[in-house]
């Protein structure tokens, strides 16, 4: 894994403060990072052309592509794009009827 040790925030990264924040300790004040973006290809391009058309919400035509790629990729007739993994969860939830007083085994730790 690549380090970047940077004063400002990169866009996307998300930094996590300190578990011990508020005690002493090597620990206290210092960040860790969560995530780090990595635009190496036409990521910026994408972006601006999202937001160049108004199109930065869950719909719209590169949201279209990937799911009709992806689905082309997995075979299938069609791909949903999901903003989270707890819409994806939920919306495969619905999709199997499974509803209240179901009983669904899920791993303790994810």
């Amino acid at each position: 894994m690549r380090r970047v040790r940077s004063s400002q925030p990169k866009i996307g990264g998300a930094l996590a403060t300190s578990l011990a924040r508020g005690s002493s300790g090597p620990r206290r004040g210092k960040t860790y990072p969560v995530a780090e973006t990595h635009l190496i290809g036409n990521e910026r391009l994408y972006l601006n052309q999202c937001i160049d058309s108004n199109w930065i919400s869950s719909k719209g035509p590169s949201v279209d592509k990937f799911e009709r790629a992806f689905a082309h990729e997995a075979g299938c007739e069609y791909a949903v794009a999901c903003a989270s993994g707890t819409v994806a969860l939920h919306l495969v939830l619905a999709a199997l009827g499974i509803g209240p007083n179901d009983e669904v085994v899920v791993p303790a730790f994810t």
